[in-house]
């Protein structure tokens, strides 16, 4: 029995020893998707806030990206290389009535925070400033997301905020390469890749390309071609694409990318299990023969390149 406990002690010392440093470093260090993941419930938990108030007062697709707090850094050097901090933060500006508008919306919103058994906080009225007076009420959902309604300190109106913390995570997902056009100077008629957390895309094949009237970067003379890119979303998250990457490029390295309402854009967002049909466009100064295509599906994603025939 006592050296039972003695081991026990030993071990439960050596966890809280673990935990105690681990949190000095700033916690324990997610995966690539996790943070994707948990920068969509950040999004997601203030478009659905937002989609309760009167569809006057803010528009849950009209969104900018919060600042986040300065102090998400690290600041005694425990992140190795490949491992960075971030904090997800949204923020909707929102324009009531009036002053009562707003006040009528605070207390309703409070109601329907409690009802689902979140607890609501004051935020303590600016004493200067256009919302002078005027409070504010912050709470925390079942994801650990702080949702927060207050006066806008710099404007009249009013905002909504969302803040998923600081989060050491991994820079990157890694893309396999599943076709040799990856890293062969032979070219192919298409490129795919298979990602850690199950995205998969393929690119190809890269046809001549006409750009239409209305499109920008592109000048008589030079020649254009087009890309197809496929892109699966066999993740368990909802893909965020409104930041991903794309280049295009031949030997010359004089390249412009074609911008046409007639090509077919990614979506913002690839739900799970879906699939989205994308198209770029880039020009060369003269006819190439083969095309040098990187893409990556979001902001968290390496990307991935390939070498395309243009026959």
């Amino acid at each position: 029995m006592i050296l039972l406990g003695t081991v026990a002690l030993i071990g439960w010392a050596a966890i809280t020893i673990h935990d105690f440093f681990q949190d000095m470093a700033g916690g324990p260090i997610r995966t690539a998707p996790e943070y994707h993941e948990r920068d969509i419930k950040t999004r997601q938990a203030g478009k659905r806030a937002v989609a309760q108030l009167p569809a006057e007062v803010g528009d849950p697709d009209h969104f900018e990206k919060g600042p986040g707090s300065t102090s998400c850094v690290d600041d005694f050097g425990f992140d190795d290389i490949g491992v960075t901090r971030d904090q997800p933060a949204y923020k909707w500006d929102l324009s009531f009535s009036g002053r009562d508008a707003y006040l009528t919306q605070l207390k309703e919103i409070r109601t329907a925070w409690e009802h689902r058994g979140w607890k609501v906080r004051d935020v303590a009225p600016s004493d200067s400033g256009p919302g002078k007076n005027l409070p504010g009420i912050t709470t925390t959902d079942q994801d650990g997301i702080t949702i927060t309604l207050t006066p806008d300190p710099y404007s009249v109106g009013m905002r909504l905020t969302t803040d998923g913390g600081c989060i050491r995570h991994q820079s990157e997902v890694d893309p396999y390469f599943v076709n040799e056009a990856s890293d062969s100077m032979t070219p192919a008629r298409t490129g795919s890749a298979t990602y850690s957390d199950r995205v998969k895309i393929t690119a190809g094949p890269v046809r001549h390309f006409t750009p239409s009237t209305g499109a920008s970067g592109y000048s008589p003379g030079k020649h254009a071609y087009r890309v197809a890119v496929t892109v699966t979303n066999e993740s368990n998250y909802t893909l965020d694409m409104s930041e991903g990457h794309h280049w295009g490029s031949d030997d010359s390295n004089d390249n412009d990318e074609v911008r046409d309402p007639h090509l077919r854009s990614c979506p913002r967002e690839l739900p799970t299990g879906k699939t989205a049909d994308c198209e770029f466009a880039f020009t060369t100064p003269n006819e190439a023969s083969q095309l040098r295509f990187s893409f990556s599906p979001s902001h968290y994603h390496k990307p991935a390149s390939w070498n395309l025939t243009t026959r």
